[in-house]
């Protein structure tokens, strides 16, 4: 396995909750004899640390157990997903609606502000690919087949990156179409996609490349065009999401 490997089925193994397959032993052994992944694995650990702490400093507001059971009820997952990953499945989609409704409640409209809050969460947690391809067009396809946004324009030089799959997703009851790539250096890049519709109206679009959050350093942008909204997350710098637009 190479450094890109190990970085990616160790993002996604729970140290303490996950059985120590022989890929995750493989991969923790490696990092125990590769001093460059060691520090990044150190890391990593204290930041979901702190992102997990973070989250469990939020206060559950009142009326949520009855929204969680309207937003159940009518949810149809696109995709079935493998069962070891269920409990974290349910927990981030609890996390993500704790967020949204402490900043938006159940009545108002959605806005972009809490859209961007939402995918935040969805990037610091695990999850799994819908569709799993390996370039941009085949992982279009796979989201026009299950009628998700697609036939969106993405920038050029996002083909020059490894295409790691698509993941449906649902936000207050608008579809997400989200693209998941990875440079050679391993950093993460996840392009969410929502129809025009969605966002039309709302003034905070677009947005420049900045800084979204400083530690794990994670920068944005955010741009429209006739069709579609597109907001862009990525696992490094500015000058390194704006040589991706």
């Amino acid at each position: 396995m190479d450094s890109n490997s190990i970085k990616s089925i160790l993002r996604l193994y729970r140290p303490g909750i996950d059985d120590e397959t022989q890929v995750i032993k493989e991969a923790l052994l490696r990092v125990e004899n590769d001093p460059e992944l060691k520090v990044w694995y150190q890391t990593y650990l204290q930041n979901e640390e702190a992102l997990h702490q973070s989250f469990n400093d939020i206060a559950i507001p009142p009326g949520l157990k009855t929204e969680l059971t309207k937003q159940y009820a009518k949810h149809n997952a696109p995709a079935k997903r493998n069962m070891w990953l269920v409990p974290t499945a349910i927990a981030a989609s609890l996390m993500l609606l704790v967020l949204s409704w402490l900043m938006i409640g159940p009545e108002a409209k959605p806005r972009f502000t809490h859209f961007q809050h939402d995918m935040l969460a969805f990037v610091t947690q695990p999850y799994e690919m819908d569709i799993v391809e390996d370039n941009l067009a085949s992982i279009d396809q796979g989201f026009a087949n299950v009628n998700w946004p697609t036939g969106y324009v993405l920038p050029a030089s996002l083909n020059t990156l490894h295409i790691l799959g698509g993941v449906m997703q649902q936000w207050q009851d608008e579809k997400v179409s989200i693209v998941c790539l990875e440079n050679d250096a391993g950093k993460y890049i996840w392009l969410f996609v929502t129809t025009l519709s969605t966002f039309s109206i709302d003034k905070t679009i677009p947005i420049e490349a900045e800084v979204l959050q400083r530690a794990p350093l994670l920068t944005h942008t955010a741009w429209q065009d006739q069709h579609f909204t597109y907001y862009m997350i990525a696992e490094g710098d500015i000058d390194f999401i704006k040589s991706y637009l």
